[in-house]
């Protein structure tokens, strides 16, 4: 990612190949940001990114964010902010940030993803701490956006139609 929005995949790849599109800070990807305000500078431009569908592992401690920036602008684009149980695991200290976007996701009444993050087969499937996150929130099931294949479908399918929508106008 870049402060444009620009992600490491290219557009005829993300248009042709892909249906669905997590973004998030990676380490060795070209990133150069430190700052609170660049990193949400960037985060909220890969939001805009009419791609993007949803924010991966935002409450990694080592790219700090102003976290209701960030939730507002997933709430004005109708994006997704994922909370996952691996990042418990391989992102030391991130409980903290992932439970305050949690806990604004449920303020401002933005879609979530809840997921295991499996970075092996033995934790796939596995989101008790996530789901635990979510729930102590508040976030309600029909914030969360993968519930159901329908579901997810459905704003998949709501989405296109926004970017089919825009391309036209």
């Amino acid at each position: 990612m870049d402060y444009q929005g620009n992600i490491d995949m290219p557009e005829e790849v993300i248009s042709s190949y892909l249906d669905i599109v997590l973004a998030g800070f990676h380490d060795s990807t070209g990133y150069t940001g430190t700052t609170i305000e660049e990193n949400t500078a960037a985060m909220i431009a890969a939001i805009k990114n009419p791609y993007v569908h949803i924010i991966s592992h935002p409450g990694n401690p080592k790219y700090p964010v102003d976290v209701e920036e960030v939730v507002m602008a997933a709430k004005e684009y109708n994006k997704v902010i994922e909370l996952n149980n691996q990042s418990f695991v391989c992102r030391p200290n991130s409980f903290p940030n992932c439970n305050k976007f949690a806990r604004m996701a449920k303020k401002h009444n933005v879609l979530v993803a809840i997921n295991s993050d499996a970075h092996i087969c033995y934790n796939v499937g596995n989101n008790d701490i996530a789901l635990a996150m979510a729930r102590k929130a508040g976030i309600r099931k029909s914030q969360i956006i993968n519930t159901s294949t329908q579901r997810i479908g459905e704003y998949l399918n709501w989405h296109k139609q926004q970017w089919v929508n825009t391309k036209k106008a």
